[in-house]
């Protein structure tokens, strides 16, 4: 209670000072310097979070790239198993039969991978949003 008190006199001191005038023209440089320095931070960490967003944006825009190219990259794979599967309907050779079968197979595998790392970048992109 005894800080209380203090305070409470601290204010009266500050209203009465306030009311003849004394106390903002003793102040009134501090006043003044306080409010620099408040707009300087104020600035300076607009500055940095402009800074940041602008960098999420790129990171944004890249992922966004290497999604796409992710695309293309499976719609490609995905025309060359059809071709494939196409080829191989017709083909009337065992042998070829055989040789086409574990192109297919491979292009099954890479598809695979290309599909779980299209959705591991879909997955990113989702999160950080």
């Amino acid at each position: 209670e005894a800080g209380m008190a203090s305070s409470e006199d601290l204010l009266s001191s500050m209203q009465r000072s306030a009311r003849n005038g004394t106390l903002l023209a003793s102040c009134e440089p501090e006043v003044k310097e306080l409010m620099r320095q408040i707009d300087l931070l104020i600035s300076e960490k607009q500055q940095e979070l402009e800074d940041k967003v602008q960098a999420l944006k790129t990171q944004l825009q890249c992922r966004e790239r290497d999604l796409s190219a992710l695309r293309v990259s499976l719609e490609q794979r995905d025309a060359e198993v059809e071709r494939l599967r196409r080829h191989h309907a017709g083909a009337s050779a065992s042998s070829r039969d055989t040789e086409l079968e574990g192109q297919v197979l491979k292009l099954k595998s890479q598809m695979s991978k290309l599909q779980e790392r299209y959705e591991q970048l879909k997955s990113k992109r989702t999160s950080e949003k």
